[in-house]
């Protein structure tokens, strides 16, 4: 371990020229904005909703809680983008000066030129391995341009901020040769929790990055611990008390404790892979790989860590070399990598971390999460991969560095000129495959900001114009509907629809009456959803609406033709203020979503008289309902209505498909008879999304011939924490049989479903609840007393 108490990396020149050749290919990057406040760097998705919570939490908001979105409820805005960013520049707007007209040109400048700080820390720990000065300018730059954080500058902003991991090794660096290792402790502990208010993955990247240093540290020097025991306390204690710290912070700051997803979706499936950290992407490297080799891609976005052809051809050799020693029984110790030791922790934890990158051991053996389970909320495994990254480069780095001056001593200075200069070609075409990828991306993705900027107005001013002010709204309703975070509902409305929708919020301070964040409280995302769920079912979020005023529905021409049934009857309930090419403003009384009770009931009266009437079910024909299981006969206390209900589980962790019934004929049915297929889902957060419904039409030869797929996420009734998704076919031939199909979602518990009806399409069925006919079941809606 180095114990020298010389600080290596504050050398004025090379630190200098490493700012100077940064900027100019920051310059060179981000030369389009000449005016940073007059251009996004992305224009759709999550970008512009990053933009969004940033514009108009200055303009509008205040503190910790974000209530643009989510109306008529608030978020913290810890569950938003840059949250610590967004509070810090309220603070300033509201107390020192105004800056929110220039808010995202200031947000920009920051972004990008954070960049800086990368090569400096890089540099920094390559100085404190005693590397050449010029020497480390050269790596340092092709280090940190290389990295895979300079991607995220395109939707994720705060994960783009790639000093953050060199940073942190060179804390842990002067720390264990610091007299006074608690000082860096301090600072690391300061630095992990003002980065995790960034973004949360922050915490358990630096939390793991400096445990897993603390852990193999105490390892290696079990014989001497007490010596080592103030490094190896201030070590955890820099790990462990961030995490603490901010979740207790979290914990005391969230509005819906407990009420989140507990088992997000992705864990196995936004990880990292050997083609994401090993081979390239993109360039003439890959076009080798795919030619020659032939070999094919399982490329993975999230967890993309490239190291470089340089570091790979390094690591091979460096594993070649500890494969020689293994077969000679010439080594000492297993990751001994560098005569450095902490290079050799770090690799190590580096390697434990890309481990977990792959989702190993928790792939094979899932059970394990129970013992960690706010790991589940970390669902982008792949991420972890950028701890690979750097140990791996920097590591490569100090070995060419080494392997240099070896050849320097014995009088073959030239020999390792040569060497350098090569591997540095072969570094600068990747580092320079990076940056043309990143400009073409920009030119792809980055648009002009008209959306978010002090003379943007245009929707304020129609909604003038008409007559209107902002306070005759109470929220706005995009259509089709934005519903992205519970991870139960996946209703992703229209591009256009929500960059009207946020320019209009950003305008005029109407909230909008949707959500677009992560973990988005599932009481709430119910309430919200239930907004579509028909006339024949109670709105419950009516009654935390905070006045009677109309909602300012948002939507574009475009859009219309994607709406729902249920989206396009509130649409023609509203009264229209103003349409052009791009936008369709609206006023929506709420009175649109109220509830058909009374006259459903007046129907019931008059109908019941003609129907036929049996064991309660009251059907306008004796062949309806074709098929009615209100699973009584299987007692369950967790029942939706009745006394009974359906219930299947199995092996947790595994992948099924049940059939809930097979073989249903309907032998007196017209051929072409449209019918529908419905029943009640209970959802809970122990697993993502809603199971998939596969209605099978099968023939007599047993021989598929239809097969309609049902998705509930992208759009159920809603009850409760139930979900009814209402799925319409034809009956091909009355020979034919039904089958009906649920998919098991991973790690679901187990699946509840009651009152499964099959109906003719266009024929009503009543059915009653307990002996009092005021409440009944009205084509599977429960209409109440």
């Amino acid at each position: 371990m180095i114990q020298s108490k010389k600080t290596y990396w504050l050398d004025l020149w090379p630190i200098a020229l490493i700012v100077f050749i940064t900027i100019l290919i920051l310059n060179s990057l981000f030369e389009f904005m000449d005016v940073p406040n007059n251009f996004l760097l992305g224009g759709a998705g999550d970008g512009l909703s990053n933009y969004f919570y940033l514009t108009y939490h200055l303009k509008h908001g205040s503190g910790w809680m974000f209530d643009g979105l989510l109306y008529p409820y608030q978020e913290n805005i810890l569950y938003t983008d840059s949250a610590l960013l967004i509070y810090l520049f309220n603070w300033v707007d509201n107390n020192i000066m105004t800056i929110e007209p220039n808010i995202v040109g200031i947000y920009h400048t920051i972004l990008i030129h954070a960049f800086i700080a990368c090569p400096i820390f890089v540099y920094a720990v390559l100085r404190e391995y005693r590397v050449g000065k010029l020497f480390g300018v050269i790596a340092s730059i092709f280090i940190s341009f290389l990295a895979p954080q300079v991607l995220r500058i395109f939707a994720h902003f705060s994960l783009s901020y790639t000093f953050y991991i060199p940073m942190l090794w060179y804390f842990i660096l002067r720390l264990m040769r610091s007299p006074k290792p608690w000082k860096w402790a301090l600072g690391t502990i300061v630095s992990i929790s003002l980065m995790s208010l960034m973004h949360p993955y922050y915490l358990v990247l630096g939390g793991f990055f400096v445990l897993g240093f603390a852990g193999l540290y105490t390892l290696s020097n079990l014989k001497n611990f007490k010596q080592e025991r103030a490094k190896i306390i201030s070590l955890l204690a820099a790990s462990l008390v961030p995490i603490v710290v901010i979740s207790f912070f979290l914990a005391m700051a969230d509005p819906f404790d407990g009420d989140r997803h507990t088992t997000p979706y992705g864990m196995f499936v936004y990880t990292s892979n050997i083609e994401a950290v090993f081979l390239p992407s993109t360039g003439p490297f890959r076009s080798l790989m795919e030619t020659y080799v032939k070999y094919k891609y399982k490329y993975s976005g999230e967890g993309y860590a490239y190291i470089g052809i340089v570091t790979l051809f390094i690591l091979f050799f460096a594993f070649a070399r500890f494969l020689k020693k293994l077969w000679t029984r010439r080594f000492q110790k297993p990751l001994r990598f560098s005569s450095h030791g902490s290079i050799n922790i770090i690799m190590g934890v580096g390697i434990l971390l890309l481990i977990l990158s792959f989702a190993l051991p928790f792939i094979y053996m899932e059970f394990l999460l129970d013992l960690v389970p706010k790991l589940k909320q970390f669902r982008s495994l792949g991420r972890f991969a950028w701890v690979f990254y750097y140990a791996a480069t920097i590591f490569a780095a100090y070995f060419l560095y080494t392997n240099y001056k070896a050849l320097a001593q014995h009088k073959a200075k030239a020999l390792g000129i040569n060497m350098l200069v090569v591997v540095f070609l072969v570094w600068g075409v990747d580092m320079n495959i990076k940056v043309r990828e990143i400009s073409g991306n920009l030119e792809k993705q980055a648009v002009k900001n008209n959306l978010f900027h002090s003379t943007s107005n245009r929707l304020a001013t129609i909604l003038e114009q008409e007559g209107y002010q902002s306070s005759d709204f109470q929220a706005i309703l995009p259509l089709p509907y934005l519903h992205i975070g519970s991870e139960k509902f996946y209703l992703h409305g229209d591009d256009q629809t929500i960059r009207q929708s946020y320019a209009c919020a950003y305008q005029t301070g109407i909230p909008i009456a949707a959500a677009k964040s992560a973990r988005t409280s599932l009481s709430v995302s119910y309430k919200h959803v239930q907004l579509f769920s028909g006339p024949y079912t109670e709105k419950t979020i009516l009654k935390d609406f905070k006045n009677d005023k109309p909602l300012l529905i948002i939507t574009t021409p475009n859009a219309v033709s994607k709406f729902s049934a249920e989206e396009l009857r509130i649409f023609e309930q509203s009264q229209m203020i103003a349409q052009d090419a791009e936008v369709i403003l609206t006023a929506l009384p709420l009175s649109a979503f109220g509830t058909k009770f009374p006259e459903l009931k007046a129907k019931f009266q008059q109908q019941k008289q003609s129907f036929i009437q049996t064991d309660g079910i009251y059907k306008p024909t004796p062949n309806s309902p074709l098929l009615l299981n209100r699973f009584e006969d299987i007692p369950n206390d967790g029942a939706l209505r009745g006394t009974g209900c359906f219930e299947y589980s199995h092996k947790p962790n595994t992948i099924a498909e049940f059939v809930l019934f097979e073989g249903q004929k309907f032998p007196n049915q017209p051929k072409d008879q449209p019918l529908e297929l419905s029943f009640w889902m209970q959802s809970d957060d122990s697993h993502a999304g809603l199971n998939a419904l596969f209605v099978e039409q099968y023939a007599p030869n047993g021989s598929l011939v239809d097969r309609v797929e049902c998705y509930p996420k992208f759009g159920a009734y809603v009850y409760k924490d139930w979900v009814c998704p209402k799925i319409n076919f034809v009956l091909k031939d009355p020979a034919n049989s039904i089958t009906l199909r649920v998919r098991h979602i991973p790690r679901a518990e187990n699946i509840k479903i009651d009152d499964l009806l099959i109906k003719h399409q266009n024929e009503d069925v009543y059915w009653g609840v307990g002996q009092d006919e005021a409440a009944f079941i009205y084509n599977n809606f429960i209409i109440p007393n």
